[in-house]
């Protein structure tokens, strides 16, 4: 076929109309769930103002019967306009092409058009592209190309797929970030839940401290039910764990005395620690670095060890619930 046939045959399928609003209806399997009333009506107000800025897409379903491709959000608006009984849109053929089928060709354009939208859930995005990878078939990678993400980004949205009911709740809800939601998603629902129960609960210092317990969970259903055994260990065994704990303590404490010397130095200004250390500020300011360094780097792995510890404590043993 020439360029000007595909063109002519393109135009053929493509027209330009003014449809009642009541002829039109959503895509039940569009990505988008949520709407928020208040940016609804503002929409509204600017359409009643100003007039539809951009055409709705939508495709023929029947006699006088058309379906949303693109668009819901200024339809939705539209119908909040008083007085307003149609909507300029354009009308496209999706039909089966090139193995493609025409359900597949509406939800890709549907996510296309709101991927990147800020008012786009987490949820919405994850439903989105796990349909796109399972339904359709598409590759991680495949996504990602189609819609300008990194593979990294679809897959922790894929992980959300693994959240518990109470959790994908959280998430939508804005109750848990999408970070803390990833670490949860690596866990069986009843750690999900116990996890999630903390966060809510507060009992986490900040988000490092919560992703630790995770991992701590995560290592728990790792090692099965063994983690929960009582260790069994020779008398000489346990001889040398005690003088290791004692010297792990002692190591401890000469930290916390560093630190009061520290703190007496921290109470001297600039000009006083410029005289007092002439001529070697620079070395002492990287002495100190070394201590940021050390200290920074053992706060992450003791914190890591809290985890491990707590889930001691709170891991639900799935396998015994089973």
């Amino acid at each position: 076929m020439s360029t000007a046939t595909e063109r002519k045959a393109q135009g053929a399928r493509t027209r330009v109309r003014e449809i009642p609003l009541a002829q039109i209806s959503r895509n039940e399997s569009q990505p988008r769930e949520e709407f928020d009333a208040e940016k609804l009506q503002e929409l509204a107000d600017s359409i009643a103002q100003f007039g539809l800025q951009q055409p709705i897409v939508v495709r023929e379903t029947g006699k006088n019967a058309y379906e949303i491709v693109m668009g819901e959000r200024r339809w939705r608006a539209a119908r909040l306009v008083e007085g307003m009984d149609k909507i300029t849109a354009i009308v496209r053929a999706y039909d089966d092409e090139d193995g493609v089928s025409s359900a597949k060709r509406v939800f890709l354009a549907a996510v296309a058009e709101n991927v990147n939208r800020a008012d786009m859930t987490l949820m919405e995005e994850a439903r989105a592209y796990y349909r796109i990878h399972t339904e359709f078939e598409e590759s991680v990678t495949e996504i990602a190309r189609m819609y300008g993400k990194s593979v990294l980004h679809v897959e922790l949205r894929l992980a959300f797929m693994r959240l518990c009911p109470e959790a994908v709740e959280a998430l939508d809800k804005g109750v848990i970030g999408k970070d803390f939601a990833y670490y949860v998603s690596q866990l069986q629902p009843g750690n999900q839940r116990v996890a999630l129960t903390r966060y809510v609960r507060g009992d986490f210092a900040d988000q490092h401290s919560a992703r630790a317990f995770c991992e701590g969970l995560k290592n728990a259903e790792d090692l099965g039910p063994g983690f929960f055994e009582i260790e069994q260990v020779t008398e000489e065994e346990r001889e040398k764990k005690a003088a290791a704990k004692k010297q792990a303590r002692h190591q401890v404490d000469d930290v916390e005395r560093a630190v009061a010397a520290l703190a007496v130095l921290n109470l001297k200004s600039a000009e006083e620690l410029a005289e007092l250390f002439a001529g070697e500020v620079g070395l002492q300011l990287d002495r100190i670095e070394t201590v940021h360094k050390a200290v920074t780097s053992l706060r992450r792995t003791l914190k890591k060890a809290k985890g491990l510890s707590e889930a001691k404590t709170y891991a639900v043993r799935e396998e015994a619930q089973a």
